[in-house]
């Protein structure tokens, strides 16, 4: 009795934690396969890295359609003092705004009209990277939380039996 009592106290946390743990209707589905969890996550991996790809070519494209003056641009850049947490657009727009000197108002222009153009992009970059890594990780946990209490379950069940 008192071993039921537990069992169903445990039970009762582990579904609760469950249904919560990813915060989306799909989190408490059993009907889901290990094979479809793993395919959701692959195929929306798969999805974002495109379009994380797609949206890095663009930024080459900008390099390369103004090729003299960004590599102008990136001959003046000091690499130790880059910071890889910043927001490359920012990073460019300072390095162009210390040296404005060194440029013609026709490259200012086209150098100021492709930080905007690369400030969105990177924006879009940060959002799909974000997204990947928040909803990637919020799922494996509700799964792995999920595998967990299915094993611990079914050991009890065995030991139960065994009795």
């Amino acid at each position: 009795m008192k071993t039921n009592k537990k069992f169903l106290t445990i039970l009762t946390l582990c579904i609760a934690l469950l249904l919560t743990a990813c915060g989306t209707t799909d989190a408490a589905g059993t009907d889901k396969t290990n094979e479809s969890l793993t395919e959701t996550g692959t195929v929306s991996t798969d999805s974002s890295n495109t379009a994380l790809n797609d949206l890095y070519q663009q930024e080459n494209q900008i390099f390369a359609d103004h090729e003299a003056v960004w590599n102008k641009v990136f001959g003046m850049m000091s690499k130790s003092n880059a910071d890889p947490s910043a927001n490359y657009a920012d990073y460019l727009a300072d390095t162009v705004e210390a040296n404005k000197d060194s440029f013609t108002e026709d490259e200012l222009k086209t150098l100021t009209e492709d930080m905007e153009t690369i400030r969105k992009i990177e924006e879009q970059i940060a959002e799909l990277e974000q997204g990947t890594t928040t909803a990637g990780l919020l799922r494996w946990r509700g799964y792995a939380f999920f595998s967990w209490c299915r094993s611990w379950i079914l050991r009890k069940r065995e030991k139960d039996t065994a009795k």
